[in-house]
């Protein structure tokens, strides 16, 4: 059966039967509704991360061993910026600590109010707490002071220099696959701050993971609340303006909405999370969704201007547009296919997501639209006035004049702005920061920053020594090796506190020693480390070291705090380290993890997905290009003018200085896939009209005085859907907003000038 006869059967088939397309498609919107109601947000560590990724289970290696690697921070200091040593700042940390202490899912509190220090007579060692009772005498405080700010185990963790500024540490449990304890935690910790009686004579400053993820997950809601009801107000004042009418308006708006709940429901069987980056896949289908509902209206109102009734313009439509509407979602949903490339898990479900979403609107738009139009008595008048000619069309008129004459102008201007956009795409740099994802007023980024400032580091950077052998820790061998590592690492100015069992052991020795600074070193003897283990587990019952070594004694753990940085930094930093251990110590067995490290791998990741997702999309559209046009040189015409809006979000980028990151990754392949689809009508007008034996400079004006409507038309849509974006909280929706409109406006103006250009200074050639 030929092409054409089986899509007027099918068409037929969708009007005859509409009820039960109707039916179905909302009884389809009802289900996906329902089940997408369980849909939880999702920020935890391991959903980055493939199962089998070395980088993941490295992780898990340390928590296993040693347990949590999560933990609250919260700085306080007086508003005067006097001593914390003075009775009031002190009950306040107090307060603070045992409300903590108090809470689930917290395994370990570390704060002035609770350090304890270790003391040794008689070969008596005793840990015993710093501050035993908060109100003391002035003379008292400042003795107090003095010793902690001499003792390592304090100075520069829980107070700074100065002691202007103390922080309380708390780990956390680790809940894998899971945020919802932090959240909690965050939450109840901000509430307890926000209602403390004597607050207004501190700071508070609060940061962490638990921060981190109850200010994503914040955000996320308040972005999905705003900017899905703002984009849709801006689509119907569009469709209204376009459409003038209530059928006109509230039609696609039930596809793309229909569609985008259906999105949610596919999200729910599949088992995907809500996160930071899907939650821009409501705006993409809304935004691109929409086209294909625009093109079917005016298709069907333009039928009913020459005088159809509704249901045979509605079958009509769907004749004529299901073949352009089919390749146009095809090439856009392969575009969002390409992420499934990509080592980042929520990149690739975000790509799953849109291309299912992408097709379920063309399939929605080409049968459900249809059907409920069928049902609409248009008016012929008013069918005519939507289709006449207008701006719009006076606009494409002077283009269509101005291209033929002027295309070695419009060439010209194509390479020279090609060659500075790719100069600075060459300048963009990778960096995953999840703190660079917050704008400059955002309440977690300057607390963060701020003890950043005061006492490097709300990040940790782990370090697994493997000494060989259980009990392995204990040999002096071993324990010289490690005091090499982890004097280094101390040497390093851009690290914070650095802490192993080492400094234990150390303070251990030179306290039994009559606290002779001389022996604030290793012990001499694997069995007087084993001693001071002991002692220190017998005088210390409610502290224990197990987060330091594991209960083998084989392995050890070197923590650093790492100050908020680029990834890029980091990595820079990590190299470093890694050079100083394959040069000086070999034989140390030093296995790098912690969360700094799992996100540092992050930045390769986004690297590999940008090259292998746009190189996969950028050829598989190639391809379908030239099975549309069923022509090779019309193929390779097609991509050469959408490479210049996937250049100019490039250049943007490093003219801006925005990084490539976990939002900006996706621009590429989107811009590519979206900016086809105007091409595609385009180049399919053009060669039908040479077919007809028409030369290229009359088949040029042709095209663009007929397409050029719904080509600005479904541009305009884009450009307001992702302009949304602006409006959002994060900087990844931003940015990604922000380019996808710049790449759009690029698009519609490398189909209407440079496509024409390059098609008239190819020879002329008499057939097609």
């Amino acid at each position: 059966m030929p092409p054409n006869i089986i899509l007027s059967s099918f068409a037929s088939s969708i009007i005859r039967y509409r009820l039960i397309v109707i039916i179905i498609s909302i009884f389809s919107i009802g289900f996906a509704w329902q089940i997408s109601r369980d849909l939880v947000f999702n920020n935890s560590n391991e959903m980055w991360f493939l199962e089998d990724d070395r980088t993941l289970l490295d992780y898990q290696n340390l928590l296993e061993l040693f347990g949590d690697d999560e933990f609250v921070a919260i700085g306080i200091e007086n508003r005067d910026k006097s001593s914390v040593f003075q009775t009031e700042t002190i009950e306040t940390i107090s307060k603070i600590t045992n409300f903590l202490t108090d809470l689930d899912h917290i395994t370990k509190v570390q704060s002035l109010s609770k350090v304890e220090i270790i003391t040794g007579a008689n070969d008596v060692l005793t840990v015993e707490k710093l501050l035993e009772k908060p109100d003391m005498t002035l003379e008292e405080f400042k003795s107090k002071k003095e010793i902690a700010l001499n003792d390592r185990l304090i100075k520069d963790f829980l107070i700074t220099d100065d002691a202007t500024f103390s922080l309380i540490y708390a780990r956390i449990i680790h809940v894998e696959g899971s945020i919802t304890h932090k959240v909690e935690l965050s939450q109840k910790i901000q509430a307890f701050l926000e209602n403390l009686p004597d607050k207004k004579k501190f700071h508070f400053y609060f940061a962490g993971g638990p921060a981190l993820d109850e200010s994503f997950l914040t955000t996320f809601k308040r972005d999905q609340s705003f900017l899905i009801p703002l984009v849709l107000i801006m689509i119907t004042l569009v469709l209204f303006y376009s459409f003038r009418s209530i059928s006109g308006v509230l039609l696609p708006l039930i596809v793309i909405v229909g569609t985008v709940i259906l999105v949610y429901g596919f999200m729910a069987l599949m088992n995907h999370d809500l996160n930071i980056l899907n939650a821009i896949v409501p705006i993409i289908i809304l935004a691109i969704g929409l086209a294909d509902a625009v093109h079917i209206l005016v298709d069907y109102y333009h039928e009913i201007s020459v005088g159809r009734n509704s249901e045979k313009a509605a079958e009509n439509t769907i004749i004529n547009l299901f073949t352009p509407c089919l390749f146009t979602s095809l090439t856009t949903s392969i575009s969002f296919l390409a992420f499934t490339t990509s080592r980042i898990v929520p990149l690739k479900e975000l790509g799953q997501q849109s291309a299912f979403g992408v097709f379920v609107a063309f399939i929605l738009s080409i049968t459900f639209l249809p059907a409920l139009l069928s049902y609409i008595k248009a008016k012929d008048l008013k069918a005519k006035k939507i289709t006449q000619e207008n701006i719009f069309f006076n606009l494409f008129i002077k283009i269509a004049k101005f291209t033929p004459d002027q295309n070695k102008i419009i060439l010209l201007t194509y390479g020279i702005l090609s060659f500075f956009l790719i100069y600075f795409t060459f300048q963009v740099k990778v960096d995953a920061n999840a703190m660079n994802y917050f704008t400059d007023n955002a309440t977690v980024k300057i607390h963060t920053q701020y003890i950043d400032s005061r006492l490097k580091g709300t990040l940790n950077a782990e370090f697994i020594i493997d000494s060989g052998a259980d009990e392995g820790v204990k040999a002096p061998d071993f324990l010289h090796k490690l005091d090499k590592f982890q004097t280094y690492l101390k040497s390093v100015p851009e690290f914070g506190r650095t802490i192993s069992i080492l400094d234990y052991l150390k303070k251990m020795n030179q306290v039994m020693h009559n606290d002779d600074e001389s022996y604030y070193k290793i012990p001499d003897s694997r069995e007087e480390t084993a001693q001071y283990l002991l002692l220190y587990s017998l005088a210390s019952p409610d502290e224990d070291l197990t987060d330091l070594i594991d209960f083998k004694y084989r392995h050890a753990r070197v923590s650093i705090r790492i100050p908020i940085m680029d990834t890029s930094k980091n990595k820079a930093l990590m190299k470093k380290v890694k050079a100083f251990l394959e040069s000086e110590i070999s034989s140390l067995s030093v296995n790098l993890t912690g969360l700094v490290i799992l996100f540092n791998n992050i930045d390769e990741y986004i690297l590999d997905s940008q090259i292998s997702s746009f190189s996969l999309a950028f050829l598989l559209i190639f391809i379908m290009m030239i099975l549309v046009f069923r022509s090779l040189k019309f193929g390779a015409l097609s991509m050469i003018p959408n490479l210049l809006p996937v250049l100019a979000a490039g250049g943007l980028m490093g003219f801006l200085g925005i990084n490539l990151e976990f939002g900006t990754v996706m621009v590429a392949c989107v811009v590519i896939g979206i900016g086809v689809d105007d091409t595609i009508h385009y180049i399919g007008r053009y060669l039908r009209k040479r077919r007809h034996g028409l030369g290229r400079r009359e088949s040029i004006q042709i095209a663009l005085t007929e397409s050029g409507k719904p080509i600005i038309f479904t541009s305009v849509i884009l450009f307001i859907g992702f302009f949304v974006l602006l409006f959002a909280s994060l900087t990844i929706n931003i940015y990604f907003g922000l380019l996808v409109c710049i790449a759009v406006l690029f698009a519609l103006f490398a189909d209407l000038f440079y496509l024409s250009a390059i098609i008239l200074s190819l020879p002329e050639k008499n057939k097609i």
